[in-house]
């Protein structure tokens, strides 16, 4: 099951698979949101496409993971006020269109 992480002022979407020998949880990162604009637009704000593009690619590139997508979105929701209003380390070009 994947599930949202704060990592500084950042949020990911991450995965966990428990090791069978040691017990331990190996956490992958799947996606992570730098801006608030970012994590807005995966969230549907303004055109609701965008959402369903966002999880189509995240069904794609990890077939194997499931999604809660109605516990994911909420936990992004609560976390936008971390997310800094524009990203400094991409060009503007980069997160222009998402």
């Amino acid at each position: 099951m994947s599930y949202v992480r704060q990592h500084g002022n950042q949020l990911a979407i991450v995965s966990g698979d428990r090791d069978k020998e040691t017990g331990n949880v190996q956490q992958r990162v799947l996606f992570t949101f730098y801006s608030k604009p970012e994590a807005l637009a995966a969230l549907g704000s303004g055109k609701d496409d965008r959402k369903h593009l966002f999880q189509n690619l995240m069904h794609r590139a990890y077939p194997s993971c499931s999604f809660d997508w109605e516990k994911i979105n909420q936990a992004i929701e609560q976390k936008l006020d971390i997310l800094p209003e524009q990203y400094e380390g991409r060009t503007a070009e980069s997160g222009r269109d998402f």
